[in-house]
């Protein structure tokens, strides 16, 4: 009997001693997982440097100062360019203006025979005035690039001393505006190049004999040689607007956004770039 009691004392003790250890260990499960969980802190916003450049966030908004090269940098080494080759920087019109100048110069010289004294004299008149057209043509495009463009325009923004913001927007902006005059300027003169040597050749083509006839000829092909080829002024001012059309337009506003380590909203600068 005492050994049948003391069994039944010893299983329930160690019963006892179980459940007591498997509750320890379960509230010290608990106590882990909750002491795992983040616990919210108060975030000293004094440590951080939310300090923002106004001036870097206004550059933005001005793509004529963010793009490389600027209109006034690329202004300026073309300019060099216009100064070493000069009137060859216009080729496609000397050519053309010099052919012109030459078929009237030598059409004169071998008339067909069988021309009348009127035919004769409205040749003459045809030549003279191909003459006229090539050297009117020559000196234009000398004028041009001496005198009309990036030289002109270096020199005008180049006297602007200032560097703040204002006159650095004036400099970019009035390059640009030299490209894009430059360009336009181009675009006619190529139709007048063309139609006017054309027009003159075309007058006294026929009225020689031998190679004589041929130098009109030539004249007509290369009358449209402005058409055919693409100046300098006419590239320059398409590159830069390329440049910068790939320059962000970014509008900038403030925003807050949940933050799910610390359980709290931050504010944030967000910028939207459209193209």
């Amino acid at each position: 009997m005492k050994t049948l009691i003391t069994i039944l004392f010893v299983t329930l003790a160690s019963t006892f001693g179980f459940s007591q250890t498997n509750n320890d260990k379960n509230g010290s499960s608990e106590k882990a997982l909750i002491t795992d969980k983040p616990v919210k802190k108060d975030i000293d916003t004094s440590k951080i440097d939310l300090s923002i450049k106004i001036d870097d966030i206004r550059a933005l908004d001005y793509p004529e100062l963010q793009v490389v090269p600027r209109a006034s940098e690329r202004l300026y080494m073309e300019a060099a360019i216009e100064r070493e080759r000069n009137i060859f920087m216009l080729t496609p019109f000397v050519i053309s203006s010099l052919t012109t100048l030459v078929a009237g110069a030598t059409v004169t010289r071998s008339l067909r025979p069988e021309l009348t004294e009127e035919d004769v004299r409205n040749t003459n008149q045809s030549a003279n005035l191909a003459m006229g057209v090539g050297t009117v043509g020559l000196g234009f495009a000398y004028w041009f690039t001496n005198f009309n463009n990036y030289t002109t325009s270096e020199q005008q923004i180049k006297a602007i001393k200032g560097k703040d913001k204002r006159n650095e927007l004036l400099r970019e902006r009035l390059a640009e505006e030299t490209f894009e005059r430059t360009a336009e300027q181009m675009l006619k003169w190529k139709w007048i190049y063309t139609a006017a040597n054309f027009i003159a050749c075309a007058s006294i083509t026929g009225k020689s004999t031998g190679n004589a006839n041929l130098v009109p000829l030539i004249g007509l092909l290369t009358a449209t040689l402005p058409l055919v080829f693409t100046t300098s002024y006419e590239l320059n001012y398409e590159k830069q607007m390329d440049y910068k059309k790939r320059i962000y337009s970014p509008v900038t506003f403030f925003d807050y956004q949940y933050d799910s380590k610390n359980y709290s909203w931050t504010p944030q600068l967000k910028a939207l770039w459209t193209f």
